[in-house]
This record gives C-alpha cells, sequence and structure tokens, in this order.
C-alpha cells in the first residue's frame, strides 16, 4: 500500500494513469466522442447516476462558465437534509466521478500534471473562475478505506459519513436555473426565503 510506505510513486501513476485514459478516448479513439465521465475503481454508483449525467449533460455546452459535472458532494453529510433533485454551483473542483467535453482536455492536454492532477485542477490557471455542477445528494460513495491519498482513519471519520442516493430520482427537471445568468437570481431567492439556523442546530444539537 503505497500510502501506509509514504511513498509518493501512487500520485505519480494516478495522474498517469488519467493522462492515458483520456488520450486514449478523445485523442486516439475512432469515434468523436465529445465528453467523458470517468469514475474509480472503488465507487458505488447510485441508481440514477448516469440519468444525472444525461440531464447535466447540455449544461457543459450552453454555459462556458460550467468546467465540470461531479457526482461528488464534498460537504453533504448524512445527517443533512438534502434534497436529491437539486444541484448547485461550485468553484471547488471536487473529481470522484465527473463529466468533461472534449474542449476541456484540449486545453489541459499539454500542461497535464506530473502528480496531484485533483488538486492542480483547483489551481486558477486551470479553473479560470468557472464551476462545477455538483449534486447536493452525492451519486457515488468511495468503499475504500485504504488508497494512495485514503487512510481508515479519515474514511470512518468523514468518507463513510458523506451521504448517498440509493433511491433514484426520474428526472432531474429543468436545469436552466444552474446557468450563469439565472443562478445568481437563483441563489439570492433561496436566501431571501431562508431562516438563520445555528450552528448546534443545524448539526443536530452536536457541536
Amino acid at each position: 500500500n503505497h500510502a501506509d510506505k509514504g511513498d509518493q510513486a501512487a500520485v505519480h501513476y494516478i495522474a498517469d494513469h488519467y493522462k492515458f485514459v483520456l488520450t486514449h478516448v478523445f485523442d486516439m479513439s475512432k469515434k468523436a466522442y465529445d465528453a467523458v465521465i470517468l469514475i474509480e475503481e472503488d465507487m458505488n454508483l447510485s441508481p440514477d447516476f448516469l440519468q444525472m449525467f444525461k440531464d447535466t449533460r447540455p449544461l457543459l455546452d450552453q454555459d462556458p462558465t460550467i468546467m465540470c459535472v461531479s457526482s461528488w458532494n464534498d460537504n453533504g453529510y448524512k445527517n443533512m437534509d438534502l434534497d436529491p433533485k437539486r444541484l448547485f454551483r461550485s468553484g471547488f473542483f471536487p473529481g470522484l466521478g465527473w463529466m468533461l467535453r472534449r474542449e476541456l482536455w484540449e486545453e489541459l492536454r499539454d500542461k497535464w500534471p506530473k502528480s496531484q492532477w485533483d488538486h492542480w485542477m483547483r489551481v486558477d490557471s486551470q479553473s479560470r473562475g468557472r464551476d462545477c455542477v455538483v449534486p447536493e445528494l452525492s451519486r457515488n460513495h468511495n468503499i475504500g478505506q485504504e488508497g494512495a491519498t485514503v487512510h481508515s482513519g479519515s474514511f470512518s471519520s468523514r468518507l463513510q459519513n458523506i451521504a448517498f442516493a440509493d433511491i433514484p430520482v426520474s428526472s432531474f427537471g429543468d436545469l436552466s436555473y444552474l446557468l450563469k445568468p439565472q443562478y445568481t437570481s437563483y441563489m439570492l431567492d433561496l436566501l431571501k426565503k431562508s431562516s438563520p439556523l445555528s450552528f448546534s442546530a443545524a448539526m443536530g444539537g452536536r457541536e
């Protein structure tokens, strides 16, 4: 296990593997794929995983300020009241099950990093002010308790507490609210309808 040995070779292998896969799909395949969904082998997928990507795929064409769509919400914990149909925009690249267009790969290909590819994706020179679309309720769940960047301690304290959609939705509905011109108004409207809540109350009485 690379993580146990403190061996950083694993993060280099992972970055190389992502580059190999993306190069094969977009640059070497005889089929002219215009987008791809990337997942890792230690994930369970929700029943509506592909439905979410199908419904959100047009957003990547309609809005150049959307860089990717991800099935993972880093902050979607089990004790939260999460809407299974609602998605939001995030300036933080989540990875862990994500979709990108060919155009993004062509932009990143020649400068793809040797390691820590996911952290590199979060740097301003790559994100360039763009967002990723993310569901409130994650559509994948990491089951790997040990790995190149995961230890059993962090898995049990954090990853296993991320909520997972095990009941599918038939459709995510009209997603035009996620387009940049509408999104600011949409978020302001949500804030106006919201009520103040203390951290303790939000956490179910636990500090």
